[in-house]
């Protein structure tokens, strides 16, 4: 009795594995094969190789003889890099005394002229598969942010609505309300791990997904300090870095309470260390500099009613300049500069590709190998090289007037949406620490 090794290469979604399992497990049963190593990759891409060091795994347990047979799903389950590198690996399972057996493609490394050839193609196949759905999922991704679309999950509160390529996000009733009631209970006094122990005993879990299980898990305090200090509540989602609005949303509290929640936060961070609550950066972060180029930073200078916030240059060059002093300088720069200016935003126009029409083309290659159609191979090699030839379409950008001046537009934004306005259009200001700095844009 021969006996199996299982691979198994799958999302963390969990419904390739949902596939893959069964149909594998019923391959080794109707074949007799007694149980052997399995090897299971969570989301690691064939296409850039990273699961070698499963493979090396693998074949290091073939060449120790721990088994005879690798039991595959698909062979794109077990290698997409280009070329002939699933004949490779076959090759390498070959020389370790193992053969490699797919549940869907039942002609799989086999030897003859035809076998040899077919493999080759669906290795092609596999690789042009993986990158033309990795560019799609780019130019997707292009048209979604073009629309003001939800790329990812949704926070605690909300959850995703909507058309393909245009969802957005929308409260979920339930969960906004004890979002309400976690924010009043904390603003009235209670800790966040009070709060966390009452989310909990009430069922509710957060959107923080727990490495054991897979499953959403408990309300901690740094997961609820995240969740507090997130501007979404108040009708602003933001990138990950939290430096630009992508989009707004209904609110869940308004602004006001917002700010006391992040104040009251900010006094308990100073008081207790909490982890996981970020400040907004100031107005000028990452565009002021020296006259050296360094790069200045916000920080706070005295005590009690002579505390002041000053931009400076950590690099040795002490040079300081008052925060107000500098955001003022800017703001007289763009109002006597930029009022007629027109404004504009960038609309992405997702691009195209012949990727389908030679995957289409790919296939019948596939079907001719194995009906071994010699003239038909001919003309379909010929065609996939003419397709490959023709230009592609990449993705671009245009300029769209907005109808307003830039001063117009970017005193209408809040602050971070006015600080990352400056940091997209190349604005920068130099700073001596003395007398008016310098403004301008790259």
């Amino acid at each position: 009795m021969e006996t199996a090794a299982r691979w198994y290469r799958v999302s963390s979604g969990g419904q390739d594995e949902a596939n893959q399992v069964p149909a594998v497990e019923q391959h080794c049963t109707s074949k007799g094969y007694a149980d052997g190593p399995e090897y299971t990759v969570h989301a690691r891409s064939a296409f850039h190789g990273r699961q070698q060091a499963d493979l090396d795994r693998a074949l290091a347990d073939a060449r120790a003889g721990l088994y005879q047979v690798l039991v595959i799903w698909h062979s794109d389950r077990l290698e997409r890099r280009e070329g002939k590198a699933l004949l490779d690996v076959l090759a390498e399972f070959a020389a370790a005394g193992v053969r490699v057996e797919s549940v869907q493609e039942p002609t799989l490394g086999q030897l003859d002229f035809g076998g040899q050839v077919l493999t080759f193609i669906t290795g092609l196949v596999n690789h042009e598969k993986s990158a033309h759905l990795s560019q799609q999922v780019r130019l997707s991704h292009d048209t979604i942010r073009a629309n003001g679309g939800v790329i990812g999950k949704a926070p605690y509160g909300f959850t995703i609505t909507g058309q393909k390529y245009g969802k957005k996000l929308v409260h979920e009733p339930i969960e906004a309300g004890y979002i309400r009631a976690a924010v009043e209970r904390y603003l009235s006094g209670e800790s966040l791990a009070k709060v966390a122990t009452w989310l909990n005993d009430e069922g509710q879990r957060s959107r923080q997904v727990s490495k054991d299980t897979g499953e959403y898990g408990p309300w901690i305090p740094e997961v609820l300090a995240r969740l507090f200090h997130n501007p979404i509540l108040m009708g602003r989602r933001m990138d990950q870095a939290r430096t630009r609005t992508l989009a707004r949303v209904d609110p869940i509290i308004d602004a006001a309470t917002f700010d006391q929640l992040q104040a009251r936060m900010a006094e308990a961070q100073r008081g207790q260390g909490i982890k996981g609550i970020r400040h907004d950066p100031a107005l000028l972060t990452s565009i002021i500099r020296c006259t050296n180029g360094h790069n200045m930073y916000r920080i706070y200078a005295g005590s009690g009613k002579n505390r002041s916030a000053w931009y400076y240059c950590r690099k040795g060059c002490k040079i300081m300049i008052p925060v107000e002093k500098a955001d003022a300088a800017m703001r007289h720069w763009l109002h006597s500069n930029t009022r007629q200016v027109p404004d504009t935003v960038t609309e992405v126009i997702p691009g195209s590709t012949h990727l389908a029409e030679i995957d289409e083309c790919k296939r019948d290659l596939a079907e001719a190998a194995a009906a071994e159609d010699w003239d038909r191979l001919a003309g379909l090699r010929t065609e996939i090289e003419r397709l490959r030839a023709l230009p592609a379409t990449p993705a671009r950008t245009v300029e769209v007037p907005t109808g307003q001046s830039v001063w117009a537009r970017w005193t209408g934004l809040d602050a971070a949406g006015q600080r990352q306005y400056l940091i997209d259009h190349g604005y920068r200001m130099t700073s001596t620490g003395r007398g008016v700095p310098w403004v301008g844009k790259d």
